[in-house]
Protein backbone atom coordinates (compact mmCIF):
# COMPACT_ATOMS: atom_id res chain seq x y z
CA UNK A 1 0.00 0.00 0.00
CA UNK A 2 1.23 3.48 -0.88
CA UNK A 3 0.99 6.03 1.92
CA UNK A 4 0.40 9.71 1.20
CA UNK A 5 -1.12 9.10 -2.24
CA UNK A 6 -3.00 12.19 -3.46
CA UNK A 7 -6.79 11.75 -3.49
CA UNK A 8 -6.53 8.35 -1.77
CA UNK A 9 -5.29 9.10 1.73
CA UNK A 10 -3.79 12.57 1.20
CA UNK A 11 -5.66 15.69 0.09
CA UNK A 12 -5.08 17.40 -3.26
CA UNK A 13 -3.34 20.70 -2.66
CA UNK A 14 -3.89 23.15 -5.51
CA UNK A 15 -0.68 25.00 -6.41
CA UNK A 16 -0.60 28.69 -5.50
CA UNK A 17 1.19 29.76 -8.69
CA UNK A 18 0.95 27.05 -11.34
CA UNK A 19 3.27 27.40 -14.31
CA UNK A 20 0.66 26.00 -16.69
CA UNK A 21 -3.12 25.79 -16.51
CA UNK A 22 -5.24 23.85 -19.00
CA UNK A 23 -9.02 23.96 -19.25
CA UNK A 24 -10.01 20.36 -19.95
CA UNK A 25 -13.70 21.24 -20.00
CA UNK A 26 -13.30 23.78 -22.82
CA UNK A 27 -10.79 22.18 -25.21
CA UNK A 28 -10.24 18.73 -26.74
CA UNK A 29 -7.47 16.53 -25.36
CA UNK A 30 -5.38 16.76 -28.55
CA UNK A 31 -5.31 20.57 -28.39
CA UNK A 32 -4.39 20.49 -24.70
CA UNK A 33 -1.60 17.98 -25.39
CA UNK A 34 -0.19 20.35 -28.03
CA UNK A 35 -0.39 23.20 -25.53
CA UNK A 36 1.46 21.19 -22.86
CA UNK A 37 4.15 20.04 -25.32
CA UNK A 38 4.59 23.61 -26.57
CA UNK A 39 5.02 24.87 -23.02
CA UNK A 40 7.56 22.13 -22.25
CA UNK A 41 9.53 23.12 -25.37
CA UNK A 42 9.35 26.89 -24.69
CA UNK A 43 10.56 26.44 -21.13
CA UNK A 44 13.42 24.15 -22.17
CA UNK A 45 12.12 21.15 -20.28
CA UNK A 46 12.19 19.07 -23.48
CA UNK A 47 14.04 19.65 -26.77
CA UNK A 48 12.15 21.43 -29.53
CA UNK A 49 10.55 18.96 -31.92
CA UNK A 50 11.52 19.15 -35.58
CA UNK A 51 8.36 19.22 -37.69
CA UNK A 52 8.56 17.66 -41.14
Amino acid sequence: EIKGFTAIDAPYEEPLNPELVVDSAAYPAEQLADEVLGWLERTGKIPTAVKT
